[in-house]
């Protein structure tokens, strides 16, 4: 049990991340810009809304395959959410809402939860859709080979009550599992499809629309589907979705009309508002932090970890590298979530910036003097950029740290495998659900070396997966941050990026979850 919180999907996520993020846009941010709290996380539907509309969309890259099974990245789900509903949804912050599913019932030892299905749907191919379909897409969503297994493996068995009505047992973290129902885990695709192979190529789900011309790589064209079960969702006749890699290339083909919406950088915020776009925005479960070597000199000793808390100047980093769309915190969640402790906050009152007492606790360690060590980077300017601002206030403490950016796969096989660096400066970009960044701290996580979480912590992040119920959570949540607290950890949070999307005036009803890719079911233009 203790072994399960789940770990094996944060090499695949840094990968694509890196792949995606580019280098830094061109603009004349400043960082005077409204904070992302004054920001909206939705805009809502327009009254003109245009029955026959084409919404143009640009994102960074797309699914290697339609099938779920195969997914290579959390990043893949705004692609499926036109074609693929799913069991759950979840709301801006993250709590479960009804999908395919309508509701729900937890056992009370939380090792079980019976679903009530919709009854009377069929997948695009005419495949009915009941519970049977379910069973057989939980089993195949878990399977070994599938690259949604990880996220699903707390899954332990399916029964069929009825036609609509299907009982799911887990061998742990019920309440983390149900949260990946409401994202790639719980993605429901025709048996009829999977069996046959078609999916690689062809989406065939239940979705809003459904895909008509895909040229891998560059552009996916999808029309509504007929006698869709939400008719209300679909407000536009079609849409089209372009890949476009450089940040500066979407956000030109936004300025000329040739796209009504796109993806931003944190960086591209504040200039897309001045520009007088309608911007989301919203405060992510992606969160930017140093990587310590627990096993070598003199990270090995807690009070060298606990040292480099108080060398950050967290708020140095969030205002003068982001422009204050980078929330600094000491926690690994965002105050949306059921995993974000109010009590510990920000954290900054308990972990300031100090670098005087960085460098006694760096003489509490063993270290005499100025130390030379290697701080690992993704070759990725955002994130070289970070780590010579960390460089240079490290270097105020006698830490004398020699940035290295290289390939994300070279990064892991150095710190992960070969365990040479002492430092790396990285992204969180795993599942939604607080019990993905609690992996980190689990035995075996290719970045937790020398095991520096307490027990203690680990039995409780295992204890908090389990219940459904956000409060009890939430909870249970807040004495994990107090244990987190009580031993220094090998992973150093620094601050938690915000996400946003940009439109043109005549685009409405989209959102800004703080876990993933804009929500655009639904979305409208405007005649």
């Amino acid at each position: 049990m203790k072994s399960k919180i789940h770990v094996g999907i944060a090499g695949v996520c840094l990968t694509l991340l890196v792949a995606a993020c580019g280098d830094a846009p061109e603009s004349n941010t400043k960082s005077s810009g409204p904070a992302t709290s004054d920001i909206p996380t939705s805009i809502e539907l327009a009254d003109d809304v245009d029955p026959a509309g084409n919404f143009r969309w640009a994102t960074i890259a797309f699914p290697a395959s339609w099938d779920p099974t195969k997914s290579l990245s959390g990043g893949d789900l705004p692609i499926y959410r036109p074609v693929y509903d799913r069991l759950l949804d979840l709301d801006r912050t993250g709590q479960l809402q009804p999908m395919l599913a309508t509701e729900w019932e937890v056992a009370e030892d939380n090792s079980s939860v019976t679903l009530t299905l919709q009854d009377g749907l069929t997948f695009t191919d005419g495949t009915p859709f009941d519970a049977e379909a379910v069973k057989f897409n939980l089993e195949r969503n878990a399977a070994e080979g599938s690259l949604l297994a990880a996220e699903s493996s707390a899954f332990s068995s399916a029964e069929v009550i009825d036609k609509t009505t299907i009982k799911i047992d887990v061998s742990y973290g019920l309440g983390s599992y149900m949260t990946a129902l409401g994202v790639r885990s719980g993605i429901m695709v025709s048996p009829t499809a999977a069996k046959a192979g078609k999916l690689d190529q062809e989406p065939v789900g239940i979705g809003a629309y459904t895909l008509t011309d895909f040229t891998p790589g560059d552009t996916a064209e999808f029309e509504k589907t007929d006698d869709y079960w939400d008719p209300a969702v679909q407000n536009v006749a079609t849409m089209t979705y372009r890949v476009m890699i450089d940040d500066q290339t979407r956000y030109n083909a936004l300025k000329s009309g040739e796209l009504d919406g796109i993806y931003l950088q944190p960086g591209q915020i504040d200039q897309a508002i001045e520009d007088e776009f309608n911007v989301v925005s919203s405060e992510a479960n992606n969160f930017l932090y140093i990587a310590v070597n627990a096993e070598k000199a003199p990270f090995d000793e807690e009070s060298a970890r606990l040292a480099i808390q108080y060398a950050l100047d967290r708020e140095e980093i969030a205002q003068g590298l982001f422009e204050g769309h980078c929330t600094p915190s000491i926690q690994p969640f965002p105050s949306t979530s059921v995993g974000y402790s109010d009590e510990v906050g920000d954290g900054l009152d308990i972990y300031p910036h100090d670098a005087e007492k960085a460098k006694e606790l760096l003489s509490e360690g063993g270290v005499e003097g100025e130390i030379e060590l290697q701080l690992m980077t993704p070759n990725i300017t955002m994130f070289t950029q970070l780590s010579e601002v960390v460089q240079a206030q490290l270097a105020e403490v006698g830490i004398k740290a020699s940035v290295k950016p290289v390939p994300s796969a070279e990064l892991s096989q150095n710190f992960s495998v070969d365990q040479t660096v002492e430092l790396a400066t990285l992204p969180y970009v795993g599942t939604p659900d607080p019990n993905g960044a609690m992996a980190y701290f689990a035995p075996g996580h290719p970045y937790n070396i020398g095991q520096a979480a307490s027990q203690e912590t680990v039995d409780l992040a295992m204890e908090a997966a389990s219940p459904v119920d956000p409060d009890e959570r939430k909870e249970l949540y807040a004495e994990v941050a107090q244990s987190l607290l009580d031993q220094q950890s090998q992973i150093i949070p620094i601050c938690l990026l915000h996400l946003g999307s940009a439109y043109s005036t005549n685009v409405s009803n989209v959102e800004q979850p703080a876990f993933d890719a804009p929500t655009q079911r639904g979305v409208a233009i405007s005649g």
